[in-house]
């Protein structure tokens, strides 16, 4: 499981959607995985969604992520947060689901620094 979450996290970063879903999938344990290894993945696995050109899908599994890490307040984690924040705002800043997304990270970790848009 762990060399499938380095494998999502580096087709993340090389732009490469399909193949961070793909390892997404293979990179948690529904039983053994923590909470806070989950929050990561599913952060990698909005940013896939979204750069598979699924705004949807990508918010759906950011806010779930959000609900799953509860208080965690990881550096990593927030700054995968924001990372997503940035990529959802950068074409879509007036959508109503980016706007709602928004609104639950600037509740949920309110000293988070997020852009007001692109």
């Amino acid at each position: 499981w762990e060399l499938a979450g380095e494998a999502a996290h580096c087709f993340r970063d090389l732009g490469q959607p399909h193949e961070t879903l793909r390892f997404v999938e293979q990179a948690i344990d529904p039983v053994h995985t923590p909470a806070r290894t989950r929050a990561l993945i599913e952060m990698v696995r909005a940013a896939g969604a979204l750069r598979s050109g699924d705004l949807e899908q990508a918010i759906s599994i950011a806010t779930g992520a959000v609900g799953l890490a509860g208080s965690l307040q990881s550096s990593r984690y927030l700054q995968y947060v924001a990372d997503l924040h940035g990529l959802l705002i950068g074409k879509n800043v007036s959508h109503p689901s980016v706007r709602a997304f928004t609104e639950l990270v600037g509740v949920s970790y309110p000293t988070l620094v997020l852009p007001k848009s692109a």
